[in-house]
């Protein structure tokens, strides 16, 4: 999974069925980007970033209540 698909998910109507969806699929791609990129690697730096601004983001919406 990549914000790629999951961008080109979220512009086709009715392909996620609820935000949790989404949340899965963002998480999906802040694991694959741990996975396959090194700590210390730019690419796995800019992730953990993004990881942790989505997941604050996604706490203070809460979305799950």
């Amino acid at each position: 999974m990549d914000v790629g698909t999951v961008k080109k998910k979220l512009d086709s109507p009715g392909v996620y069925k609820s935000p949790l969806e989404v949340r899965d699929d963002l998480r999906l791609v802040w694991k694959n980007c741990a996975t396959y990129n090194p700590p210390g690697h730019p690419v796995r730096n800019m992730g953990d970033i993004l990881a942790a601004a989505w997941e604050n983001a996604w706490a203070e919406s809460n979305m799950e209540n």
